[in-house]
């Protein structure tokens, strides 16, 4: 989990599962994180629960940014889709998936030999390729506003026990105050860790989250 984010000459920004808040009026601050959150920005830094620097930041981060936007959730969630359905199987499962494979094998194996083409088959039984064979995809339910939107991320990766820190724009926007406060509860629920970053002139508070506001003189307050 990334415990904290650094960028001089602002004091460190603590964050913590759930819900955290960095906004701020001025559109070069916000510029800055946005930057740094994609990993091009060498004044920001990110670091763990031990306080050691992380370097991989595409593992450790899921940028979806303004919500208005276009997404593709299998090139989000597959990797995570399909760990999370392999986890599912139990012994019984495993052995008639070890079976069909060792058929499957027999079946293509056979066919090399008899057409004599120079074929070499892999016959190691690997669960996650097997299953990638009927092309798993994300269920995405049907969403008729952007808070239905921003809820269905939030289940998706709560489904998928996505350790990632999700990290989203301008949801004030999108969301009335009863639709924000739910959130906060939701995304505590499914212990996700999810940041916002936003375009405001004021301090945004949620219960005890983590709030941060950064002003156009780059004052910091929480």
């Amino acid at each position: 989990m990334i415990s904290q984010i650094t960028i001089p000459p602002l004091e460190p920004f603590d964050l913590d599962k759930g819900l955290n808040i960095i906004s701020t009026n001025s559109l070069s601050v916000f510029f800055s994180f946005s930057q740094g959150i994609k990993g091009k920005n060498e004044m920001m830094h990110f670091y763990d629960d031990d306080n050691n620097r992380m370097e991989k930041l595409e593992s450790e981060i899921l940028l979806v940014g303004d919500i208005a936007g276009k997404f593709n959730y299998d090139e989000w969630f597959k990797k995570q889709l399909l760990s999370a359905y392999i986890r599912e199987f139990d012994d019984e499962q495993l052995a008639a998936l070890h079976k069909i494979h060792a058929q499957l094998f027999s079946v293509l194996d056979k066919t090399a030999l008899d057409s004599m083409l120079p074929i070499s088959l892999n016959q190691e039984f690997d669960t996650k390729n097997l299953v990638s064979i009927f092309k798993p995809t994300v269920d995405v339910p049907e969403y008729e506003n952007f808070y239905d939107e921003i809820q269905a991320i939030i289940d998706i990766a709560g489904a998928l026990s996505d350790k990632r820190m999700l990290v989203l724009f301008h949801i004030s926007e999108y969301c009335t105050n009863d639709q924000l406060e739910y959130l906060v509860s939701d995304i505590k629920r499914q212990e996700l860790q999810v940041l916002c970053l936003e375009r405001t002139d004021h301090l945004l508070r949620f219960g005890d989250e983590r709030s941060y506001y950064v002003d156009e003189d780059f004052v910091q307050f929480s």
